[in-house]
């Protein structure tokens, strides 16, 4: 956000906006992309503000608890908006929040649509729209999935820092579900890669016979979810084959639209990366671990 200097050409104040609080919110904003911290004149020359204007405000910040100056009077954040920012989820719950998206990824899909969290190395579906179709799954609210076998969980572990991916996937008792089922840490992992590279994961038959599903997790791009969270689309393989990339785009895409909802998306140009390298891709082969075949999807 840019705010004209004082020393430039006057601006109509805009209908209804506090010029102060606007200024005070550009300044919070500039302060949250510089890691390292910025000075008064620093920030001044960031928002476009005089510098004693700039000093004022930050003294209101800084006496309020939003910034904090280190030694060399550069500015920082505090904890308190992400205390907020959690405050704020307590009030809006993510199953509230994500429901109409929900509803909206399944009747575009007509297929069955779950939300799930990690939990003790398992996901649990904490949501789910059925599919109105002749052929339905057969899944429940508080269900507890594997994490290797799930879409959901390969899309979570996708989104984890490494050093948590590698501790979960170090704990997981790798079960088989089906003849398809990932056992071995090594081919999870090249699932989990994969997965990064298109913004979804895919279940080719691997936690249930006959099921295939798409899923993506919903950036946190600040930590702000009590546990990482995923969506997915569910149905029978003759029905998900043919629409597998429509389908992972779609997931892909709500996900996205239900962090920003929540206010926790990464900035927009780290979303549209990730859809310019799944773009085209079109699903990948999925190894079968048991068969040592490839089995194209």
């Amino acid at each position: 956000m840019r705010i004209p200097s004082s020393h430039s050409e006057p601006e109509k104040p805009r209908q209804g906006l506090t010029r102060s609080v606007v200024r005070s919110l550009a300044l919070l904003e500039a302060i949250a992309h510089r890691p390292h911290g910025l000075s008064s004149t620093g920030l001044a020359r960031e928002v476009e503000v005089d510098n004693a204007t700039a000093i004022r405000l930050l003294r209101t910040l800084t006496t309020t608890g939003y910034v904090s100056p280190d030694p060399q009077k550069r500015y920082f954040l505090t904890t308190k908006l992400l205390r907020l920012a959690h405050h704020s989820l307590d009030s809006l719950p993510l199953a509230e929040v994500a429901r109409p998206y929900l509803i909206a990824l399944r009747d575009k899909s007509e297929e069955t649509v779950h939300l799930g969290i990690l939990e003790h190395e398992r996901v649990v579906y904490i949501d789910k729209l059925a599919s109105s179709k002749a052929v339905q799954l057969v899944s429940r609210l508080g269900d507890r999935m594997p994490v290797n076998t799930t879409a959901l969980g390969k899309a979570i572990c996708a989104s984890l820092a490494p050093e948590l991916l590698d501790e979960l996937l170090k704990h997981l008792p790798y079960e088989a579900r089906t003849q398809y089922s990932l056992v071995r840490e090594e081919v999870l992992r090249d699932e989990i890669v994969a997965t990064a590279s298109i913004g979804y994961a895919i279940d080719n038959r691997e936690n249930e016979d006959g099921v295939v599903c798409v899923a993506a997790a919903i950036p946190d791009a600040y930590h702000v979810l009590a546990s990482p969270a995923a969506i997915s689309i569910s149905g029978p393989d003759f029905r998900m084959y043919p629409r597998l990339l429509e389908l992972g785009t779609c997931c892909r895409d709500t996900a996205a639209d239900i962090a920003r909802a929540l206010g926790i998306s990464s900035d927009k140009d780290k979303i549209d990366g990730r859809r310019d390298a799944g773009h085209g891709a079109g699903p990948r082969p999925t190894t079968s671990e048991h068969l040592g075949t490839e089995v194209s999807i």
